[in-house]
């Protein structure tokens, strides 16, 4: 929010330097962005007076100028036509940087004849829009600043503009009326109320309001409008244009500029259509889906139905609480003219504008509660503001709908204040803060009854009124007080188990190289049907994009959308893992603590000594095994279970069960179309672990000592032919299960496939070769044994595979 301390002073009547203003504007919570000083922008011009004018030798529409700067006199070459002898004028040095132009101007020749500065538009100064002459002076003070001849003469121009951050339950602090309201609280001047005359006419408006059922409850409780007739549409007086100019808006016209005004003076946004190019009354009204409009900023909006619009019978002619439309447009060529000042409703406001993707100063006043009774009298300001710059003769107001304000009584002691915040507040302080923020009191009655006001509608209760008056009075005068001192102990935290295996989980995931990702938990709606697995998606009422309306149901895309954009900035090789919650309803419940990992690109970086290796799914089956080892989950109890979901490749991933019913977590390659969809180009590795799935093992995780054989152990190797579709795992379990007490260990180390492989083990084949580790305790095997052992490993990978010994 932006103003000037001369506008300022227009609500305020004190004397205080603009750092008195400062610090109490901090003090109130209206925070202090930034001061700019407009009289640091003309510093470096000079203030001179021509004294001589000759003809260019060489062009016939520039004049060659003698200027005379206090201690000395400069030519400069001028193309104005305004340029004439004895004229005062803003002169720039060579060097002086042109704020217009964007440049700096340097000694040199305009068709041979030099020239040693330049004499200044209001263009170039960044004034106005005024560019077909050089500034004429009436008062040259020759060889002062600039920047003090506006001091002496227009000092509107240079007065300090002060800019500040405004808090989302203070609607009426971004106008300059309540920042004042708040000063004069604080003890900063006092409070010039300016209050609207009641404007009386004696016809009736030829263009009425109506407000549909559909919108009259909630959207667009109250509207209001007036006619004005005879109106002469020119540019706006010179204290307007200055009020504009001081906070970056441009200057349109009469009507259009008085609109912009009031928006920051009062918080009042309002609309001024074209009368003559409506046609019939205007309607308050839902939009039908599809209907377009082309907006003031000149982009064409496409609107639903659950926007709120006003339309004529022509069709839209403003999107409410935001834009109007070009159609209707006020123009230099208008004559008669229909205000519309009406309430929006703030959530709805706020909807229409995320999804139109349209940033107003109406929007922003309108989504966050502007005064409802100030309805009448901002048209009523405007009216008489309007005709008396414009000329032109006002209808009787038309409205439709009814005031939705609604005062609030709250009972309220003042010994509240000291019990709360321990600062003392004299009563009649107390009281005066709050008279003057615009409360209404009734001392009569005990306790004190207290009616906000209209404006205020983040007041709703007694905490609130002795947050108001310590606010106004200084939260500096806050006493430090150390805690009492306990004389117990703290009791230790105590931490779930899930916790603690979350805890775990991403200790041993960061030991094993990958890197913590933290992504949005809202996606888009593409994304959120990919990895949805077939279930309703979990919309989002009020989502803050278009690309962020669902809630996630998987940590996938957040990790694929991450490797997608460290690949684009040359990370090709990326592993990354993220834990969080998964949403798989709108209801409570219905969301769970999941941890996802990709693996992208290759193991290693390229170097001397080896050939790098992509990741692959053993890379990620490594994970969520060495997780669940972690956790004290025996590997040997758990199965793999091919059916998996639809966005795992189906051949080349897994679900990791204990037991029939327990999912602990999944592993896998991702599918093609999947990859393709997301938009990647290599195709990433991908797991999944369910903390809340996996059981609690606190207690078998004592660890045994370690137990040695004294007994020599056995290596053999086995190499197997079977089908190309067996799982290795499902040979590595049968194995194993033989003899518990002798087989130790089986390890995987070969695997031969492939085109390769089926010239020498046949088609549709592949080749597996096994390592097993067989330990007796208590004795030396004989040959005999351990042949006997061999023969029972044979027949059991041919009993559950077909496989044969190679």
């Amino acid at each position: 929010m932006k103003f000037s301390v001369e506008w300022l002073k227009t609500y305020l009547r004190c004397d205080c330097n603009i750092n008195v203003i400062l610090d109490a504007l901090n003090d109130l919570g209206l925070e202090v962005e930034s001061v700019t000083d407009p009289a640091e922008n003309f510093s470096k011009f000079i203030v001179g007076k021509i004294t001589e004018v000759e003809k260019h030798p060489n062009a016939d529409k520039l004049k060659v100028c003698s200027v005379y700067l206090g201690n000395e006199k400069k030519q400069i070459v001028c193309g104005a036509p305004n340029v004439k002898l004895g004229m005062g004028v803003v002169v720039a040095l060579p060097g002086t940087f042109i704020p217009g132009l964007g440049k700096k101007i340097s000694i040199g020749k305009i068709r041979n004849v030099e020239s040693f500065g330049m004499m200044c538009s209001e263009f170039e100064l960044n004034l106005s829009d005024e560019h077909d002459g050089i500034i004429c002076l009436d008062q040259p003070n020759v060889g002062i600043t600039f920047a003090e001849w506006l001091k002496i003469n227009d000092p509107s121009k240079v007065d300090p503009v002060i800019e500040i951050a405004i808090t989302p339950n203070r609607p009426d602090a971004l106008g300059v009326r309540g920042i004042a309201r708040d000063l004069a609280a604080k003890g900063i001047g006092q409070f010039l109320e300016r209050k609207s005359n009641k404007i009386y006419s004696d016809y009736k408006s030829p263009i009425n309001v109506i407000l549909k059922k559909d919108v009259s409850e909630r959207d667009c409780p109250y509207f209001v409008g007036r006619y004005i007739k005879g109106i002469r549409n020119d540019d706006s007086p010179t204290w307007l244009v200055n009020r504009l100019n001081s906070i970056n808006l441009r200057p349109i016209s009469s009507l259009v500029d008085l609109t912009n005004f009031l928006t920051f003076d009062s918080a009042r946004p309002l609309h001024a259509f074209d009368a003559d190019k409506l046609k019939g009354n205007l309607v308050v009204r839902k939009a039908f889906s599809g209907e377009e409009i082309e907006a003031l900023d000149g982009k064409n909006y496409e609107l639903d139905d659950s926007m709120t619009i006003i339309a004529d019978d022509q069709g839209v002619q403003a999107i409410g609480g935001l834009i109007g439309g070009m159609a209707s447009g006020c123009t230099e060529d208008t004559r008669n003219v229909f205000i519309e000042s009406a309430y929006f409703d703030p959530i709805s406001t706020a909807k229409t504008g995320r999804k139109l993707g349209l940033i107003t100063d109406a929007r922003y006043r309108f989504e966050r509660g502007i005064d409802p009774s100030f309805t009448i009298p901002g048209i009523e300001l405007y009216t008489e503001l309007a005709t008396n710059i414009c000329g032109g003769k006002p209808s009787e107001l038309v409205s439709s709908g009814d005031n939705p304000y609604k005062a609030e009584v709250i009972d309220f002691q003042e010994s509240k204040v000291e019990k709360v915040t321990g600062i003392k507040v004299p009563k009649k302080r107390q009281l005066d803060i709050l008279r003057t923020l615009g409360f209404t009191l009734n001392e009569k009655v005990q306790p004190i009854s207290v009616q906000a006001p209209s404006w205020r509608p983040d007041i709703g209760g007694e905490i609130d009124l002795v947050e108001e008056i310590i606010r106004v009075t200084s939260l500096d005068k806050l006493i430090a007080s150390p805690l009492p001192i306990r004389n117990f102990g703290v009791r230790a935290a105590k931490q779930n188990s899930q916790r603690r295996s979350v805890s775990k989980i991403r200790r041993y995931l960061a030991s094993q190289g990958l890197r913590e990702c933290i992504s949005y938990s809202f996606i888009d709606e593409s994304s959120a049907k990919l990895f949805g697995e077939g279930k309703e998606e979990v919309t989002l009422a009020n989502s803050i994009s278009s690309e962020l309306t669902h809630l996630r149901p998987s940590l996938f895309p957040g990790l694929l959308l991450s490797a997608k954009r460290n690949n684009a900035r040359g990370v090709k090789n990326f592993s990354s893992f993220e834990i969080g919650e998964v949403f798989t309803g709108s209801e409570p419940g219905q969301e769970q603590l999941d941890v996802g990992g990709i693996f992208v690109g290759y193991a290693q970086e390229r170097n001397a000594f080896e050939n790098r290796r992509p990741f692959d799914i053993f890379d990620a089956k490594s994970c969520v095994e060495g997780v669940l080892r972690h956790l004290g989950i025996k590997l040997d109890s758990l199965q793999l279970d091919r059916r998996v979901p639809n966005f795992f490749h189906p051949n080349k991933s897994a679900l990791v069960r204990l037991g029939k019913f327990k999912v602990l977590g999944s592993f896998g390659e991702l599918h093609p179309n999947t990859a393709h969809r997301m938009g990647l180009g290599d195709i990433p590795i991908i797991f999944s672990i369910f903390p809340e799935q996996i059981p609690d093992t606190r207690d078998k995780l004592k660890k045994s000592s370690l137990e040695y054989s004294d007994y020599p152990s056995v290596v053999r190797d086995f190499a197997f032919v079977m089908r190309e579709n067996v799982e290795v795992q499902k040979i590595m379990t049968a194995i194993k299960k033989l003899d518990k007490d002798l087989i130790k260990e089986v390890k995987l180390f070969d695997v031969f496939e492939g085109s390769k492989a089926y010239q020498q083990v046949g088609p549709g084949k592949k080749s597996l070769a096994f390592e097993v580790l067989i330990q007796p305790k208590n004795r030396t095997l004989e040959d005999k044994e351990i042949e006997l052992l061999c023969e029972k490993i044979i027949a059991e990978v041919n009993g559950i595979s077909g496989g044969s010994l190679r």
